[in-house]
């Protein structure tokens, strides 16, 4: 509803059973220009290999990550983004942060804003030598707007099985000497942990469970994204209890 400046879409994902399988078949049509990837029935064995090949088939030199509970809750032009970047040969264009990011959700702590500079256009630019938490965490899936050449030879060299061992393998593979990030003044995205779909130590807000959110599916409801229109969340993650409409 809110992003535009995209070249493609692919969704890799997982249905557990025939349940979830009809769900999915139910999203594909109403979203038919996507290119929908699914997971075989043993999952942690092809998630490597088709987020690999998803990547090499991808024509942009860039690539937009996103994970499931991620929500655009502002207008932004990904074109722009990749302009800037090109312009300040930064590492990567951080959608998730804004100068109103305070708090690490994750650690449950106070964090700083990092000295920065103003590049005009809303945008700004920092060192992750000077920052801390959220902002010193330059590997993310987190709506974070790369350039293929630096992520495809890492994701080829390192060892992982699903989205969570993903990032926790990339965030400790060898730092990029380009210490750059590029965000906006306001965040565009907001990440809504209400579950947890991959066993991990990651804080999340128990709310609803994979099965409560089918029904609502199966109901014809879909999570109503208008509350959180400019919503400035003080962390990236956040506890929410979001309200649902109809499709």
């Amino acid at each position: 509803q809110y992003i535009t400046g995209l070249s493609s879409i692919s969704v890799i994902y997982r249905a557990s059973d025939d349940r979830y399988r009809e769900a999915y078949l139910d999203l594909e049509k109403m979203f038919s220009s996507i290119h929908w990837v699914r997971q075989s029935d043993v999952p942690h064995k092809d998630f490597k290999p088709l987020v690999l090949q998803t990547l090499k088939n991808s024509l942009s030199p860039y690539i937009l990550f996103a994970v499931d509970d991620m929500i655009v809750k502002d207008f932004v032009d990904a074109s722009q983004c990749i302009e800037l970047m090109e312009k300040t040969k930064a590492y990567g264009f951080y959608l998730r942060l804004g100068t109103h990011v305070n708090y690490c959700y994750m650690m449950d702590q106070p964090q700083k804003i990092p000295p920065h500079l103003s590049l005009g256009g809303g945008a700004l630019v920092w060192d992750f030598r000077a920052a801390e938490h959220d902002w010193a965490f330059a590997n993310t899936l987190d709506m974070t707007l790369y350039r293929k050449e630096d992520v495809l030879p890492t994701f080829e060299r390192i060892s992982f099985k699903h989205p969570n061992r993903l990032e926790q393998s990339w965030s400790s593979s060898n730092k990029s000497k380009n210490t750059i990030g590029l965000c906006f003044e306001r965040s565009k995205v907001v990440n809504l942990p209400l579950n947890m779909v991959n066993p991990s130590d990651c804080r999340h807000s128990h709310f609803m469970t994979t099965e409560e959110l089918l029904v609502k599916w199966n109901e014809g409801m879909k999570l109503d994204i208008h509350p959180l229109f400019q919503m400035e969340n003080p962390s990236p993650h956040m506890d929410y209890i979001p309200d649902f409409a109809l499709r």
